[in-house]
């Protein structure tokens, strides 16, 4: 068990920092923060200057959010038995869903701070691949946390780095290219202007960049046999990708109803007929004590683990006129017949704000 201090010591000790420390509202509860961050960073140059200590702090941290004071679920109070008898059976643990996946990401990024060595990164995967604690998460209302959770993850996997790094160049050159077509189009507007105006062009005319190379598009033979790759022997990195899918296509529908008992589950049986998802789903349905609705998959029904709909951003009310996505690409702004503009979060799909007019 974990070591507690004694409460006159702890009442002391609280009394003597309560200069320097502030409350603050988080899931599951509030914590404590330093009042202003000079503190907080003089505490983190005196007791977690290397990388040692502070994979130290986060792996006790983590350790702790996985004992039995820092449980799944958490006992109902009675008020709340009063309230709703159904929801008093499940209360799920908001401060263990948020800090244990962070804590044990931290952990394994100050083990492997160059993401090289593949067993580091176990914990942290593992967890996000129990469906019990996507349901833990979901049942909290943390949805649109538990997508960065998997996106903060995957892009710290020693597997993940190739990729991200071809698509660090894809995007690096579509900037290059971005600049030099607008000032390929500066160069002619000046010429036009100027030879409007009567005056000679003596320069030679600007030459149009070459666009970046393109994807080339897979066969049908192709995309069959990494379909069935993943389906059959899917890696860690696969087993990421299809949770995170999960979760960020149906997320509304787990926002709304993953507080019911078995839903996730549920929602996670009926998603794929196959895939890692369908067989975690499959393999916790002996569990789930509540009534089920699950699909009845057929021999010939087949499993894509690369959609084409990526996520459905769900809140107007009526025809969607117009979307506009900023030139960051991180945001999307849509307008509707009902009279209201929606601003969007694109990673999440997570709605930031409604303009009414």
């Amino acid at each position: 068990g974990a070591t507690r201090i004694p409460i006159a010591i702890w009442s002391r000790l609280r009394h003597d920092l309560d200069p320097y420390l502030a409350e603050q509202s988080a899931p599951g509860g509030m914590v404590l923060s330093f009042y202003h961050r000079v503190v907080g960073r003089v505490v983190a140059e005196c007791f977690l200057k290397d990388a040692t200590r502070r994979c130290l702090r986060h792996g006790r941290l983590a350790k702790y959010f996985q004992t039995e004071i820092q449980p799944l679920w958490l006992e109902p109070d009675a008020s709340m038995a009063i309230r709703d008898a159904t929801a008093a059976q499940r209360v799920p643990n908001a401060r263990r869903a948020t800090e244990l996946p962070w804590q044990l990401l931290r952990e394994a990024d100050e083990s492997d701070p160059n993401h090289e060595q593949p067993a580091v990164w176990d914990a942290p995967v593992n967890l996000l691949c129990d469906l019990e604690f996507v349901e833990v998460k979901c049942a909290a209302g943390l949805v649109f946390e538990l997508q960065e959770d998997y996106r903060d993850t995957i892009a710290a996997m020693p597997e993940a780095q190739e990729g991200l790094r071809q698509e660090r160049e894809r995007q690096a050159r579509l900037a290059r290219w971005t600049e030099e077509i607008t000032e390929y189009s500066r160069q002619w507007s000046e010429r036009r202007d100027r030879s409007a105006r009567g005056k000679m062009v003596s320069e030679p005319e600007p030459q149009l960049p070459q666009p970046p190379a393109t994807c080339r598009m897979w066969t049908e033979e192709e995309i069959e046999a990494e379909c069935k790759r993943i389906i059959e022997n899917p890696t860690r990195l696969d087993r990421m990708q299809e949770f995170a899918g999960f979760v960020e296509q149906g997320c509304y529908p787990l926002l709304k109803f993953g507080a019911r008992p078995g839903f996730v589950v549920q929602h996670a049986f009926n998603s794929a007929p196959r895939g890692p998802v369908h067989v975690a789903a499959d393999q916790a349905l002996p569990g789930v004590q509540a009534s089920l609705l699950t699909r009845r998959w057929l021999d010939q029904d087949r499993h894509n683990p690369k959609p084409a709909l990526l996520k459905t951003l769900e809140g107007h009310t009526s025809s969607v006129r117009g979307v506009s996505v900023t030139p960051d690409g991180l945001r999307a702004v849509s307008a509707s017949d009902d009279c209201t503009m929606r601003v969007w979060e694109l990673a999440t799909g997570r709605c930031l704000r409604v303009l009414e007019g």
